[in-house]
């Protein structure tokens, strides 16, 4: 930041010493903050002497903005202004550039005092009485109302009862932060004092971005003290006026645009940012949410920890949290080349230090995580982006932006994704006889993907993590903000550990992920639950529910449930029981369903062949797998001894032509579910046995509502059935349709192979649930752009179609 707040005395000298002497030639300015106590009187003296020190190094130099002189008060917006404008045209209603506080006063507060304060300062500052407009030609222009003072509205809420009073501050506080300003014909702030009890106010104010920023709100409520205490013993007012006013400032940052002044800042970040990636955060989980923060309070004692880091290093406390998120968006996107950005002040000279206005920059950080570093050379690296990022901060955003013409998502904020902030926090000046302290507020709209906001107090570091719904979950950002307290303490511990090593998982994360994510069931209930029980039940409870449909008729699952209890029983009366092994000799087909879920009736494992397999693939199938029976499309004989079992398209017993009158035993948890041979690295195949627990921990596990979005699966799910029952993908096509009572769609092979026909079958049959290699995903991208790319367009004359509704 162009200002440096440093808040404690402890470590107030060693702050200042390793200030770089270079920020102080292009005219930074050290402000400082004394705690509530004040400094001892010799610190304040070497205080002042090093200050004056580090003064005596900066050339006299004209000030960027030029003093007043007689102008109409009306004039271009700034660059800034400009783009915020544009933002605010798109969405006149949205609150995501409004800039409150809420401040709680404990005494003897005198309103009319305040009052009186808050129209003295707002009448102060030209920018907080300016309007809104675009001109004949449609460029966005900012005027000047004469005279236009704030008021502060003041609401009573102490004859409600204490709890009611407290809900409707908080209704109202919420209302009024979010409601719209009237730009174009009204100032763009607002102040309220709400009255809870004859000792307890709060003041709510909130200001539009256009006209200021977090720097001209701290100094408002500091100006506003001055003026309170002013009034209430009688003083006049007397309050410092600004150097310039905003409309001056606007004119001469474009003013310097237009001359060329800034040409060397835009070729640094030209050369800085060349071939810059983009940041590849993790997809959402699940639904767009509404947008969110997490609180973020870090110990005193991680904070000595950074601190101490930061002075073996010789560099801020700041590089060392910047190259710590860094760290964390690095180990979250798989990339060691990326950006975030950062918000300045934008006071870079004295005369702008008491402007109130939208003076906020933001710097471009590129991060640099090649070569494995540790939290220890990442500080390092980014100390170095950071103090280059300062030096050339003039350049504003919105130049830089329209320079590089970076591509982006839609409403993704160009060339970075993330924002990272250390701030003071805001100030709470004193008022005579009464006690204050701010306020936490709800959050609102979220400007970045993710922000991360901190400030240093004594009890450490706190702020927030907000995310933006649509982009990140509540849950993800949970997550995240774990894993980035997790490996900032193990890179403290050890600041040399490369970043890749760190551990990401915090305890309670790794014993969710190992421990309650399992669904263990009691003992007795373990050895029971198997593939066919829970299928059984969704049949028992839904008997008319569609359960398959694609290839002939629809079968519900009360039909399929009857056909494989028959072919289990004819199973059970060859013999056939717990541990033995089923061959499938079937298309992907209704008979094919009912003979793999009769298996798990009958207590065995179903093994699948495909019947285009090579003849001699077949027989080696068929030997190595130690089958007890077959089941096949029609009644023939084999190489295999085994018994067989015959079923039509639709899974009716063909032969033996009745089923037996036998009571099988349903396989349970541990026993074999189904043995599916891979082709195998020495062109043998190898079976792969896999048992019902693990088929039923897959589908508890990977398709909970944390995972897949509230309400996961269920019976309005349609899935598709696209894969040979000989390739794993259709364990999960299948029984993920049957064991949460979906309705399974039987694909034909020959549809498989036509991605446009594909297309036309999951939109016509409303397939909610596709799973495909990421190849034949990659068709069916391409038929949903350019169907006439895919083959046959079906009359579609190349134009992109419709995507079906997938979750």
């Amino acid at each position: 930041m162009t200002a440096t707040s440093v808040r404690t005395a402890d470590g107030l000298l060693a702050e200042l010493g390793r200030l770089d002497v270079r920020l102080w030639r292009e005219g930074h300015r050290l402000r400082f903050d004394a705690p509530a106590g004040g400094f001892p009187e010799p610190l304040r003296q070497e205080v002042r002497r090093q200050r004056q020190a580090l003064l005596d190094l900066v050339p006299d130099r004209p000030p960027i903005v030029q003093p007043e002189t007689a102008e109409a008060g009306e004039g271009p917006q700034s660059f800034a202004q400009e783009r915020l404008w544009f933002l605010r045209e798109l969405d006149p209603a949205s609150p995501t550039y409004h800039v409150p506080a809420l401040l709680e006063f404990t005494g003897a507060l005198r309103p009319a005092a305040l009052a009186a304060a808050v129209r003295a300062v707002t009448a102060a500052h030209p920018a907080l009485s300016t309007v809104f407009s675009v001109d004949a030609r449609g460029m966005p222009r900012q005027r000047v109302v004469a005279d236009a003072s704030a008021s502060l509205r003041r609401l009573d809420l102490a004859a409600l009862p204490p709890a009611a009073a407290e809900s409707e501050a908080i209704r109202i506080v919420a209302h009024e932060t979010a409601r719209p300003f009237r730009l174009e014909d009204r100032p763009a702030s607002r102040w309220h004092l709400l009255r809870l009890a004859p000792d307890r106010h709060r003041l709510h104010v909130v200001l539009h971005h256009l006209v200021a920023d977090g720097w001209s709100l701290g100094l408002l409520l500091e100006q506003i003290a001055a003026a309170y205490g002013a009034t209430r013993s009688g003083r006049p007012i007397s309050l410092p006026a600004p150097a310039v006013t905003y409309l001056r400032y606007a004119r001469q940052q474009r003013r310097r645009w237009a001359a060329g002044e800034l040409e060397p800042e835009l070729a640094f970040w030209r050369q800085r940012l060349a071939g810059l990636p983009r940041l590849d955060l993790p997809p959402p989980e699940g639904p767009a949410e509404a947008d969110g923060r997490l609180a973020v309070r870090w110990s005193a004692a991680r904070a000595r920890r950074l601190e101490d880091l930061a002075r073996r290093l010789g560099v801020t406390p700041f590089a060392v949290i910047l190259a710590a998120f860094q760290i964390l968006l690095g180990r979250l996107s798989g990339q060691v080349d990326f950006a975030l950005g950062t918000p300045v002040a934008g006071r870079t000279r004295a005369e702008l230090e008491g402007l109130v206005g939208l003076l906020v920059n933001t710097l471009v950080l590129r991060a640099d995580l090649s070569g494995r570093p540790g939290l220890g050379e990442a500080a390092r690296r980014a100390a170095e982006v950071l103090l280059a990022a300062q030096e050339h901060q003039e350049l504003p955003f919105e130049r830089l932006v329209s320079a590089l013409a970076p591509a982006r998502e839609a409403e993704e904020t160009p060339l970075i994704r993330v924002l990272i902030a250390l701030q003071p926090p805001l100030p709470t000046p004193s008022l005579d006889g009464v006690e204050l302290r701010s306020l936490p507020l709800a959050p609102g709209a979220a400007q970045m993907d993710l922000l991360l906001a901190l400030a240093r107090s004594p009890e450490g570091y706190e702020g927030y993590l907000e995310h933006r719904g649509t982009r990140v979950s509540a849950r993800a950002a949970g997550r995240w903000l774990e894993a980035l307290e997790t490996l900032f303490d193990a890179a403290l511990a050890d600041p040399d550990r490369a970043f890749d090593r760190l551990p990401l998982l915090s305890a309670s994360e790794r014993h969710r992920l190992t421990v309650e994510a399992r669904p263990v069931a009691p003992v007795g209930e373990r050895a029971a639950d198997g593939l066919w029980q829970r299928f059984a039940a969704h049949a028992a409870a839904t008997p008319e529910a569609p359960a398959l449909s694609g290839i002939g008729p629809t079968l519900t699952y009360g039909e399929l449930a009857d056909r494989a209890r028959r072919l289990a029983g004819a199973l059970a009366a060859m013999g056939v029981g717990r541990g033995d092994r089923v061959g499938i000799l079937l298309e992907p087909t209704p008979g094919a369903v009912v003979a793999m879920v009769g298996a798990a009736a009958a207590g065995a494992a179903y093994v699948p062949i495909d019947p285009e397999y090579p003849s001699e693939r077949r027989a080696l199938l068929l030997d190595d797998a130690a089958l007890s029976a077959l089941v096949r499309a029609e009644p023939g004989s084999t190489a295999q001894p085994s018994p067989e079992l015959a079923v039509d398209a639709a899974g009716r017993l063909l032969s033996p032509t009745t089923a037996p009158a036998a009571e099988p035993e349903p396989a349970r948890g541990d026993d074999l579910a189904y043995l599916i041979y891979t082709s195998g690295s020495t062109g043998r195949p190898k079976g792969v046995a896999v048992s019902h627990r693990q088929v039923l921990r897959l589908f508890d596990t990977a398709c909970r509502p944390e995972a897949f979005g509230e309400g996961a699966f269920g019976p309005d799910d349609v899935w598709s059935l696209c894969h040979s029952l000989s390739f794993d993908f259709s364990v999960w096509e299948m029984w993920g349709a049957l064991l949460h009572g979906g309705r399974l769609v039987l694909v034909p092979r020959s549809v498989t192979r036509r991605p446009e026909q594909l297309l036309d079958l999951l939109e016509g049959e409303g397939v909610t649930v596709l799973r495909q290699t990421p190849s034949a995903f990659r068709l069916l991208q391409q038929g949903l752009a350019d169907p006439s790319s895919v083959g046959d367009n079906n009359g579609l004359e190349g134009r992109p179609r419709p995507a079906p509704a997938l979750r």
